[in-house]
């Protein structure tokens, strides 16, 4: 799942950059059999390969991972918050230790970053 735009994608990347699957698979260190298995989605793209593609043909990991990506944008803030709001209760419940108050500053820019990335 997290590697299907990448794999709908590959051949399409590959193509547009100019590269026969044997440049390709040579410059990703694969075969052009793998190579070729990961471009019809016969196999799933390994992480490396997945890294080396966006660095091979220019793509943000946003770019090549778009579905996947929103969706870990959602999850990771709604953690944010409710991790926020849990260290916001602790600071309130007893003496706010310097160690507490730094790590709520931190979550709160964490949250901050993410919620700037929906934009």
């Amino acid at each position: 799942m997290a590697t299907l735009k990448l794999t709908s994608y590959l051949r399409t990347f590959r193509k547009k950059s100019g590269l026969t699957l044997r440049e390709a698979a040579y410059l990703l260190g694969v075969t052009h059999a793998e190579l070729s298995r990961y471009e019809t989605r016969v196999r799933e793209v390994p992480f490396r390969i997945a890294l080396s593609c966006c660095l091979l043909y220019g793509l943000s990991v946003r770019q090549a991972f778009a579905g996947v990506y929103d969706l870990c944008v959602v999850l990771l803030a709604r953690r944010l918050i409710l991790y926020r709001n849990r260290l916001a209760r602790r600071i309130v419940k007893s003496e706010p230790s310097a160690a507490l108050t730094q790590k709520l500053s931190w979550v709160s820019a964490r949250l901050a970053h993410v919620s700037a990335v929906t934009l």
